[in-house]
């Protein structure tokens, strides 16, 4: 039963996530939006910081990829801010700090978006 309904409950989780990224107005085209953000309702800030969990299983035995029985696998920050460049664009940037509890393992990574 839970390999049908976890998969399942999955797929039909992306698929509503991706008809909601079209749903509704871009910000820059949303009247209601642009009205808050003239009355100073609403501040755009260039940057954001969020955090994130995640786990490993297996249905098959005790071990997975990331160890030996089923943990949490990876914590970590992400700290990202748009960076101005020639007065006209900016190239967003991140900074990921992540630490792996199963492995005693961490890491920081630091992102630019190109495209």
């Amino acid at each position: 039963l839970l390999l049908i309904s976890i998969p399942t409950t999955f797929v039909a989780i992306m698929l509503t996530a991706i008809v909601c990224n079209f749903l509704g107005k871009d910000l820059d085209k949303d009247e209601v939006y642009l009205e808050r953000v003239k009355k100073g309702l609403i501040q755009k800030k260039d940057w954001s910081i969020s955090a994130f969990v995640g786990g490993a299983f297996s249905f098959e035995n005790e071990a997975h990829f990331y160890g030996d029985k089923p943990n949490v696998t990876n914590l970590g920050i992400i700290y990202a801010k748009e960076v101005p460049v020639l007065k006209k664009f900016t190239i967003p940037m991140a900074a990921t700090a992540m630490w792996n509890p199963e492995q005693e393992y961490g890491a920081i990574e630091v992102a630019i978006t190109l495209f």
